[in-house]
């Protein structure tokens, strides 16, 4: 226990590269976990594409290609988010406490980064494709292709 206690900062650096790790794959984790839809019976008949009733005659033209398809209902990643926003924390609060017991300054500001990165994803990922953009706009003006 007492070599536990010496690695808080490093504890915390793993628990925010996890707490990343479920941010960047949310959706697949999302996907796991819901159940799959199974296809419904309506979508297995072949309906006409024009009938018309005369009476007691039913006069239908053509015949429509319907496949089956599953009823698609978006995966809800809300807990999934929780998730990672509560493993964030805890790097967070990790690196703090690893930086009141006076650890190596470093393991402590990155297990702090790294645990804000998982919490503020989405706006991380905006910044990324920004910075990605405005380097090949950049490179595109000064003649680097």
């Amino acid at each position: 226990m007492n070599s536990l206690k010496k690695h808080i900062g490093i504890i915390g650096l793993i628990i925010g590269f996890i707490g990343i790790a479920t941010a960047i794959f949310e959706k697949d984790i999302a996907e796991l976990i819901t159940p799959k839809e199974t296809v419904s019976a309506k979508a297995d008949k072949k309906k006409p594409l024009l009938s018309i009733n005369l009476g007691n005659k039913k006069i239908s033209f053509g015949k429509s290609k319907s496949t089956p398809q599953a009823d698609k209902t978006p995966t809800d990643t809300k807990p999934i988010r929780i998730i990672y926003s509560i493993l964030g924390l805890c790097a967070i609060i990790a690196g703090i406490i690893a930086w009141i017991r006076k650890e190596n300054l470093r393991i402590c500001g990155g297990a702090v980064s790294v645990g804000l990165i998982a919490i503020a994803w989405q706006y991380v990922l905006i910044g990324i494709i920004a910075i990605a953009i405005a380097a090949i706009l950049s490179a595109n003006d000064y003649g680097v292709s």
